[in-house]
């Protein structure tokens, strides 16, 4: 889940029921800093974000995928910083 205006109200989701995954987009420095150039320079930047999304183009960098069985070991890896990108956990067997 990712917002720009407001965390959203999770208070009405029952605990252990959901794990959201949640990250800020902190936007109001260019906004509130009256500055032309700040957000001309952050609608460039929100164009090119959604070209790579229209086009396929944006790299998530996912260094591997694991099968939930080998979640420690890919913990350990995070834990010593031997990993560049995200390591992805499959937590379904394959269908």
């Amino acid at each position: 889940m990712s917002y720009i205006a407001g965390r959203p109200d999770l208070s009405t989701i029952k605990p252990f029921s959901l794990s959201p995954s949640i990250h800020e987009i902190a936007l109001g420095a260019a906004h509130t800093s009256g500055s032309i150039r700040a957000k001309k320079n952050l609608s460039f930047m929100a164009e090119e974000l959604m070209q790579r999304v229209k086009k396929g183009t944006l790299n998530p960098m996912i260094n591997e995928v694991l099968p939930r069985e080998e979640l420690p070991s890919g913990l350990k890896k995070l834990k010593g910083h031997h990993v560049r990108g995200k390591i992805i956990v499959r937590m379904q067997p394959n269908l």
